[in-house]
């Protein structure tokens, strides 16, 4: 299987302040690969890096065997919801369009087909009723929705998410995961989910990479629960919130006695 992202010895800083050290990390073609980690441990830092946005000091970082910025095409972006402004004023359909942009070039006005394909997109993330509302109306999980078609309107190969589940309700997160996981399978395209919760996503990936500044676990989400990987991830507070009894990862978690 070939590999999408291969990032060896990679070292990233702001200013004077290391905030990626030493990071080795791959992705192979239609793999679903969860980053999680606490806040500020260099996740986002990361998606930067791999959309050639962010720059690197050390170390190599090649994209479908490119550097970033000639992979960047290839790419579709979720940023986190919680930066969509509620009164963005422009339309669903909008939206999507502009995730055209990078294809079409920044002035050129999308064609009858390219409305024609974003409406498509929008139907199959089950928003299509929805294409005339203002971006800015819907909820969170309705956003995250038009989001996901926004990021897969320029026909990427990799995807990349930035904590998608923040401020969206269970229901609406599980709704979600089972549609982006239909566009893997049925699309091909290969998966990075960031996020500081373990139980949301390790049930659908299929690596888990824990992140403080290094990673200190990266593989199967079954052997994922280490105590040690754990303290040097969140540190020795960490509490965790079992979601339900089909969480993977939560499965390996000793319960205190009663």
């Amino acid at each position: 299987m070939n590999k999408v992202i291969e990032i060896k010895g990679m070292w990233a800083r702001y200013e004077a302040r290391w905030v990626l050290e030493n990071i080795d990390f791959d992705l192979f073609e239609k793999e679903i690969v969860a980053v999680i980690g606490p806040n500020g441990g260099g996740k986002s830092t990361l998606l930067k890096v791999i959309l050639g946005i962010k720059n690197y000091e050390k170390g190599e970082v090649k994209v479908f065997g490119k550097s970033p910025e000639k992979a960047r095409h290839d790419i579709g972006f979720l940023p986190q919801i919680a930066t969509f402004k509620r009164n963005f004023p422009v339309s669903v359909l909008d939206v999507v369009l502009m995730g055209m942009f990078g294809r079409l070039g920044l002035f050129k006005n999308p064609s009858k087909k390219d409305k024609e394909n974003a409406r498509a997109l929008l139907h199959e993330v089950g928003m299509g009723h929805l294409e005339e509302k203002p971006f800015g109306s819907l909820s969170g999980g309705q956003q995250q929705r038009v989001g996901m078609a926004r990021a897969l309107a320029g026909d990427p190969r990799l995807l990349l998410l930035d904590e998608p589940a923040t401020g969206v309700d269970i229901a609406a997160q599980e709704s979600f995961f089972r549609t982006m996981e239909s566009f893997r399978r049925e699309r091909g395209i290969s998966v990075i989910i960031v996020s500081h919760d373990i139980g949301v996503i390790t049930p659908l990936a299929d690596r888990v990479a824990w992140l403080n500044r290094v990673i200190h676990y990266y593989g199967d989400p079954r052997g994922a629960m280490e105590p040690s990987v754990i303290e040097k991830t969140f540190g020795k507070d960490m509490r965790f919130l079992v979601h339900d009894e089909e969480c993977i990862t939560c499965k390996r978690i000793e319960r205190p006695a009663q």
